[in-house]
């Protein structure tokens, strides 16, 4: 008799065999909607019990790491944590689900991808130390986070202060614009990818260029996805251009995606939702969101204005820059009050305007411990994370 259904990969309820989201929390299995039926898509390649993916993965990796656990999992990947034997460090290992056929140019996406956030040491980025590929599958390895991901520190306190959500805006701004400087688009910007260091609440954005490298393989073909009429990302999150299945998706995704992650972060609710994932995608396209200072009237006006403006349905109207955004969001006159209280508290770490070194300048090196020392000059340190039990995954 053949199968019929499935269960979610993150809260395990049980779907139609063909759901590409699950109906309770939203998680992508995989995120793929027919643009011209409405239908969702599942991946045609073959999958693996957990068991035998991390069969496979142990004789992949050898013995350089040490696996351990599952301790996430999403739409997109499952992460392991494992022990780096030779320089004696925790770390994450996100593997790729083998039923987004794995193909060279998935491959070659998926490596090129990660070397280019490997290249961009930005404090609020999480580092990737290694990444390859073997028996079907393709892995990055990355720090072990002590912390947890936004989207649990929602699940337990679903309004945060203004002073920490706008801090966790500007933080996630920050290094954001600092990938789209380089031309890198995260595409998949959600409380999931957000994590928080459990000293100091530091933001560290992650899965930079997964849903950009499944995209060009998920349905098998040596094209990108979106030429084939499907789309990917998280329905809540999405971009209404992204909604649309638009191929040329520039930074002003990601400003849409982050606006509507600060949206949640104040009002305690999503500002598009619905009961199916067509209701919420056609709210992203056509709908308009109640204002945040009528859901929460202690909001500044100032900080709701420019978040309503990076929501805008057309990118044209929205900020040019994340930069803009992030000034706009520090012009409220409430911001400086804010940071000069939080600072003589010794709550909040001083924000810098972009913790990337520009060309030419000294870079943190990172040293066996996890600890970094200054590569050159000592002018700039930053302190490398180190994955959570919370991981979030795409």
């Amino acid at each position: 008799m053949p199968e019929t259904a499935r269960a979610c990969p993150n809260c395990h309820t049980t779907l139609p065999l063909g759901a590409s989201f699950c109906y309770v929390c939203g998680t992508a299995t995989p995120p793929s909607i027919d643009r011209a039926t409405g239908e969702f898509v599942s991946p045609s390649g073959p999958s693996l019990s957990l068991d035998e993916m991390a069969r496979r993965l142990r004789r992949v990796l050898g013995a350089s790491y040490d696996l351990g656990d599952t301790i996430g999992s999403g739409g997109f990947a499952i992460v392991f944590k494992a022990r780096d034997v030779r320089l004696k460090r925790e770390v994450a290992i996100k593997v790729a689900r083998p039923e987004f056929s794995l193909d060279a140019q998935m491959l070659q996406r998926f490596r090129r991808e990660a070397e280019a956030i490997a290249a961009l040491r930005h404090t609020h980025i999480l580092p990737i130390f290694d990444v390859g590929e073997g028996e079907g599958l393709a892995y990055i390895v990355m720090p072990f986070v002590h912390g947890e991901s936004l989207k649990a520190r929602l699940e337990r306190e679903p309004k945060l202060p203004v002073p920490l959500a706008r801090r966790i805006l500007l933080q996630a701004a920050d290094a954001l614009g600092t990938a789209h400087e380089v031309g890198l688009v995260h595409r998949d910007v959600k409380p999931d990818n957000i994590m928080l260091e459990r000293r100091g609440d530091r933001v560290l954005l992650m899965d930079f260029g997964i849903a950009k490298a499944v995209d060009a393989g998920i349905d098998g073909t040596s094209g990108p996805l979106t030429s084939t009429g499907l789309v990917i990302g998280t329905p809540h999150f999405m971009s209404p251009e992204q909604a649309m299945g638009e191929r040329a998706l520039d930074h002003r995704t990601d400003q849409y995606a982050l606006a509507v992650v600060a949206y949640r972060m104040l009002a305690g609710v999503l500002p598009f939702d619905g009961p199916t994932i067509r209701a919420v995608l056609t709210k992203q396209l056509v709908g308009e969101c109640e204002p945040l200072t009528r859901v929460r009237p202690e909001v500044p006006e100032a900080l709701s204005a420019a978040i309503a403006r990076a929501m805008a349905k057309e990118p044209n109207d929205r900020f040019a820059t994340m930069d803009d955004f992030a000034a706009a969001v520090r012009a409220d006159p409430d911001y400086v009050s804010e940071m000069l209280a939080s600072h003589a508290s010794g709550a909040f770490p001083p924000l810098a305007t972009r913790e990337t070194p520009r060309e030419g300048a000294p870079v943190a090196a990172e040293d066996a411990t996890g600890g970094t020392g200054a590569a050159r000059g000592g002018e700039r340190r930053a302190t490398p994370p180190t994955h959570t039990t919370e991981t979030g995954v795409g």
